[in-house]
């Protein structure tokens, strides 16, 4: 089964987190994605952990592509890339588009040659505005976007979320900005030129309560911890071997709460008896949430919580939640080494009925698909060993 993107040609140029995820997404949906890497290779394959000589980091972002190896400093080098890029449909790349521009490779130069092309950019603040030159990394955006501000404790620092929001909330919106571009191509039959960034996208995602009320009235929130600023119970509960994540927003969420708990008079208890006056109460009705479950383990309090209905789950370490059977049912799969066997990875989260999102092949070795993407575009054996020993192109050991 052909997955929905099967037959459409991706040239990508990223080269950090956020762009390969972003082209990851696109070739777990069926994408040919063809991975330009400099003569240098990408650092992130030296990342630990190290599989049979190859990053497992890189290998899990970059699973399903193809690589070939272009010094783009070398005019023969750039007139590969522009000639790949006229069979392409899709070119990604998260430079400053002042650098793809004197490579001959930015959106005018490739849309003059082929304009069908959809040609996406990523970058840190966006090709506009005073911020579009300065540094980025997921950190700094983490920083600047607001987002770090609401995480912690009131009485800490402010706290980077535990994985890179920035990067993959923005890699996520790359790609489905490119899938909107395909679409409309459907129509228009003409390409077009999407972008975005780390800051316009994980500001975005302050739509999650917290921007639409500064935006309302001005009102800004401090760090809460686990709490939220509308709602109690609500957040993480130690029990006796561990924390619990217990949310009951609604009258009906805390009766089933309480009786989950064995305590089911705390309903009717007029501290307790509404949203507000829980909120009100909100240090009292967590200090009885928090006594009961710290007398029975987070597996006997979650069977309790689940034939209640109530919203609820165990605050699993990285390793308990890819050994919990249900997640590695749907998350968990098996995927190719490229030096042989096979490796666990993570499920794409997409499912469809009539296309395939199942093919995890393994990422490609630095240069694999060099001599062969060559050959595609008429090059033959002897120009390609030329190309080689002249420093535009690398051959890897797989190829």
């Amino acid at each position: 089964m052909s997955g929905p993107l099967d037959g459409v040609k991706v040239l990508d140029f990223t080269h950090t987190l956020a762009g390969f995820f972003a082209t990851v997404n696109l070739a777990d949906l069926g994408a040919d994605v063809l991975k330009v890497e400099p003569p240098t290779g990408n650092p992130l394959r030296k990342d630990e952990p190290q599989v049979r000589g190859e990053s497992a980091y890189f290998m899990a972002i970059n699973r399903n592509k193809r690589s070939i190896v272009l010094n783009l400093k070398h005019r023969a080098g750039r007139e590969i890339a522009q000639r790949l890029a006229d069979r392409s449909d899709v070119v990604v790349n998260n430079f400053r588009s002042t650098v793809m521009s004197a490579l001959g490779l930015g959106y005018e130069e490739l849309r003059a040659r082929n304009p069908r092309l959809i040609y996406a950019s990523l970058s840190g603040y966006g090709a506009t505005g005073p911020y579009r030159e300065r540094a980025a990394y997921d950190p700094t955006i983490q920083a600047i976007s607001g987002m770090m501000s609401l995480t912690g404790l009131s009485d800490g620092p402010p706290i980077l979320c535990g994985v890179p929001v920035g990067d993959l909330t923005a890699g996520t919106s790359l790609a489905q900005a490119v899938l909107a571009a395909l679409y409309a191509r459907e129509r228009t039959g003409v390409g077009q030129r999407v972008e975005t960034s780390m800051a316009d996208a994980l500001v975005f995602y302050l739509s999650g309560y917290y921007g639409p009320a500064y935006l309302a009235d001005g009102r800004v929130y401090e760090r809460v911890g686990n709490r939220i600023p509308f709602c109690a119970p609500y957040g993480a509960f130690e029990a006796a071997d561990g924390y619990l994540v217990v949310v009951a927003r609604t009258d009906d969420q805390f009766r089933r709460l309480s009786r989950a708990l064995g305590h089911e008079e705390w309903a009717d208890d007029p501290r307790f008896a509404s949203p507000e006056a829980r909120l009100a109460n909100r240090d009292a009705v967590e200090r009885l949430v928090t006594e009961r479950l710290r007398t029975k383990t987070r597996l006997h309090w979650m069977a309790a919580l689940d034939a209640e209905g109530v919203p609820a789950g165990p605050v699993n370490t990285v390793g308990e939640a890819l050994s919990d059977p249900a997640i590695r049912e749907r998350s968990v799969i098996q995927q190719g080494h490229p030096r042989g066997g096979v490796i666990d990875g993570l499920a794409n989260p997409l499912r469809f009925e009539g296309t395939s999102v199942e093919r995890y092949d393994a990422s490609p070795l630095f240069g694999q698909h060099t001599r062969d993407v060559l050959r595609g575009l008429g090059y033959s054996d002897d120009e390609v060993t030329r190309l080689a020993a002249d420093g535009a192109v690398v051959v890897g050991a797989g190829d």
